[in-house]
C-alpha cells in the first residue's frame, strides 16, 4: 500500500463535494466516535466446510455471510454478531453490515463499533463508503491495495449535531428506499425487454411473425396447414406448410470448412498473438457483438495462412462453443477484415441460395435453438458443445424472400429494443 496523502488532505482537496460538510458542522476523526478491531490471523489449517465456528473472511464482507468454518480455539473478543459493521482491508475497501449470525473475525477484515450516543450508526453507514472510496482512489499498489486500521481511524467524518444526524439518517433511508423501488422497476423493465427479444425470435422462427405477410403473398396457400417434426415421440415444433425442416449441414456453403471450430491450442498459442495483422475472434467478441477495440488480438498473415481452415469472412455465422451458456450466435460484420476464430468458437458459412446468415443466427438464438443446444452441452467446470453434436441442429427453413422479411422485422425491432435498453441503463 502507498497512501501518498493524509485523510485530512484527501478531504481538503476533494472536488466532488461528496466529502463535504455544512459550515456549521464540526469534523471528528473516526477513532473518537468508534473503535476499530482488526481480525485475528486464524490458522488456515482449521478452515473447513463441516464443523466449527463460521469465519468471516474478506471475500464475505459484501455478502454478509460465510460458508467457511474454523475448527479450533478462539478468543471471544473476535466474535461477530448480526449488524456489526465490517470493512475489507484489501482490494476495493468494501464495507457492509454482517448478517450471518455469530461468526469469527478473520484477518484483513476489521469491525467498527460506533458509540451511538456520539454518532448515528445509520449515518456512518451512508458516509463511510464514500470516504473509503476516496482513500482507495489515492492508494497505489503493484498487486492488491491494502488499507490499514490507522487510516480508517483517521477518517475525518462530518459531525452534525446528534439530533440532526438522526434526521439526516431518516431522510436518507426514505430517499434510498425510493431509489430501491425505482431501481427494481427499471431492472424489471430490462427483464421484460429481454423476454420480448426471445418472444420475437420465437415467433420469427415458428412463422407467426410473418403470418399476415405470408397470407398476402403467393408463398402461403389458401388452406395452409402446419408441418411438425417429431422427436422422441413428442411434438418438437410446428411450421407453416411453405416451410421445411433441415439440418445445419443442409444449409452450408459448398466449400471445405464451411462448418468449423477454431484451431486447437497446439496450433494457436499465446506466443502467436501480435499487435497487428489478422484479427482473432474469441467468445467475448461473439457475445458482445464487437470485433475491434483495444483488446483485439492478431496473428501474422503467415500464421493466418497456416490457419486458413479457420478463416472467418463477413457474413459468416459465429457461435460460442463454450461458456455459460454455449450457443450464442452472431453474424460477422461485412465491413470487418477477414479473421481467425479461436478454439472456443464455431463458424458456419451459409449457402447463399438456401439460408440468410442473420436468419440462421436468429434460429440459433431463439428458444427453439436453445431447446436443442442445451441437451448437447457437456462438462462440469466449463460447459461446451462439440462440433459433431452442433451439426445435428434442426433449422426451420422458409423461402429466402420470407427469411429476408423476418430479418428486416427483427432488425427494426432490435433497434427499438436497444434504444429502450440504453434509456433504462441511463436511468439506472
Amino acid at each position: 500500500m502507498a497512501l501518498a496523502k493524509s485523510v485530512a488532505e484527501i478531504v481538503e482537496q476533494d472536488a466532488s463535494g461528496l466529502l463535504g460538510a455544512h459550515p456549521s458542522w464540526q469534523r471528528v476523526p473516526l477513532r473518537e466516535v468508534a473503535q476499530v478491531l482488526n481480525g485475528f490471523p486464524f490458522d488456515s489449517a482449521g478452515f473447513n466446510a463441516e464443523r466449527g465456528m463460521p469465519l468471516a473472511r474478506i471475500r464475505d464482507v459484501v455478502a454478509g455471510h460465510t460458508s467457511t468454518l474454523f475448527d479450533g480455539p478462539y478468543d471471544e473478543a473476535y466474535l461477530l454478531a448480526d449488524g456489526d459493521l465490517l470493512v475489507g482491508m484489501d482490494g476495493d475497501f468494501n464495507c457492509a453490515r454482517w448478517r450471518g449470525g455469530a461468526a469469527l473475525l478473520n484477518q484483513r477484515v476489521c469491525r467498527i463499533s460506533v458509540d451511538s450516543s456520539l454518532y448515528a450508526p445509520r449515518l456512518l453507514d451512508a458516509v463511510l463508503p464514500v470516504y473509503l472510496a476516496a482513500i482507495n482512489a489515492e492508494t497505489s499498489s503493484v498487486t492488491v491495495k491494502h488499507l490499514s486500521s490507522r487510516t480508517i481511524e483517521d477518517v475525518w467524518l462530518p459531525l452534525p449535531p446528534r439530533s440532526e444526524q438522526e434526521r439526516l439518517a431518516e431522510r436518507l433511508d426514505e430517499l434510498v428506499g425510493d431509489l430501491d423501488v425505482a431501481s427494481g422497476e427499471l431492472k424489471a423493465a430490462k427483464r421484460k425487454l429481454a423476454a420480448y427479444r426471445q418472444s420475437l425470435l420465437k415467433s420469427a422462427v415458428e412463422g407467426t411473425l410473418t403470418a399476415e405477410w405470408r397470407l398476402a403473398s403467393v408463398l402461403r396457400p389458401a388452406n395452409e396447414t402446419v408441418e411438425q417434426l417429431a422427436g422422441s415421440g413428442e411434438l418438437f415444433s410446428t411450421l407453416p406448410q411453405s416451410w421445411r425442416w433441415v439440418s445445419i449441414t443442409d444449409v452450408l456453403a459448398d466449400e471445405p470448412y464451411a462448418l468449423a471450430i477454431g484451431p486447437f491450442g497446439s496450433n494457436l498459442k499465446v506466443v502467436d498473438y501480435q499487435s497487428e495483422g489478422v484479427p482473432l475472434i474469441f467468445v467475448r467478441n461473439v457475445r458482445a457483438k464487437e470485433y475491434d477495440g483495444e483488446r483485439t488480438k492478431y496473428v501474422s498473415r503467415a500464421k493466418a495462412e497456416e490457419l486458413r481452415a479457420h478463416r472467418v469472412d463477413g457474413g459468416d455465422v459465429l457461435v460460442t462453443k463454450m461458456g455459460d451458456p454455449p450457443g450464442d450466435a452472431d453474424v460477422y460484420p461485412l465491413n470487418r477484415p477477414a479473421g481467425i476464430i479461436t478454439a472456443d468458437c464455431i463458424k458456419i458459412r451459409c449457402h447463399s441460395e438456401r439460408v440468410l446468415p442473420h436468419f440462421l443466427a436468429a434460429v440459433i438464438n431463439s428458444p427453439l435453438g436453445r431447446r436443442q443446444i442445451d441437451p448437447m452441452t457437456k462438462g462440469v467446470a466449463q460447459k461446451k458443445v462439440s462440433l459433431g453434436r452442433f451439426g445435428s441442429l434442426r433449422v426451420p427453413l422458409p423461402h429466402l424472400e420470407e427469411q429476408q422479411r423476418i430479418v428486416d422485422v427483427l432488425a427494426t425491432a432490435a433497434e427499438s429494443v436497444i434504444e429502450l435498453e440504453l434509456s433504462v441503463d441511463q436511468q439506472l
